[in-house]
């Protein structure tokens, strides 16, 4: 087989995997867009599992900042992120939803997570077998904080969906967090959270 040839057969190959990994994510997993809040799995038992199998790299990041609030958290997260990076911080950013690719949530220092270690996470996942049932969230949570720990970011900055409640795990399951929010309410119920629950995940 020609060099040219060959090469063209292994992308289409890495192509069908990730588009495998990417289906498996959106239709074997309860995701937010697809099913609503019915998608939200309460309780930290399934994400922490999870993230003990893959290295508990939420024990691992260096600072974090969760951008928590109603309207604007997406264009805040990456407003900052960008300001981060230019002041020299290796930056990861995990926002939802996305745009065109499922990449786009999970970036370091603006560049999406390769489709190669989406792929890879994905089938390791599925060859462990556990009968965890985690939601999309979950998995791709673990899977941005360990990108972020492999690319030894500075900083992470993480969007959180108020309106689901989920940004109350994320608040309690990283080590160091600073929260920037949009409204004084929020600000305050973010507070609590963090004085009431936070854990020693």
């Amino acid at each position: 087989m020609p060099a040219l040839q060959a090469f063209s057969y292994i992308e289409n190959i890495k192509i069908m995997k990730y588009d495998n990994a990417i289906d498996f994510l959106f239709n074997q997993l309860p995701a937010f867009e697809r099913v609503g809040d019915s998608a939200y799995k309460p309780g930290l038992e399934r994400v922490l599992q999870l993230s003990s199998i893959f290295g508990n790299p939420h024990k691992k990041l260096k600072h974090v900042i969760h951008i928590a609030g109603t309207n604007g958290k997406g264009s805040t997260a990456h407003t900052l992120a960008s300001i981060l990076q230019s002041a020299g911080y290796k930056t990861g950013l995990f926002t939802s939803p996305h745009l065109v690719d499922f990449r786009e949530r999970i970036r370091v220092n603006g560049s999406m997570i390769p489709k190669e270690r989406v792929t890879e996470f994905v089938e390791n996942y599925k060859t462990l077998n556990l009968d965890l049932h985690p939601s999309f969230f979950e998995l791709t949570t673990v899977l941005a904080f360990k990108w972020f720990v492999d690319m030894d970011v500075d900083i992470a900055v993480i969007e959180i969906d108020k309106t689901s409640a989920s940004y109350r795990e994320l608040m309690v399951l990283t080590k160091d967090v600073a929260a920037a929010t949009l409204h004084a309410q929020t600000t305050a119920n973010i507070k609590d959270i963090h004085d009431k629950q936070r854990i020693d995940a």
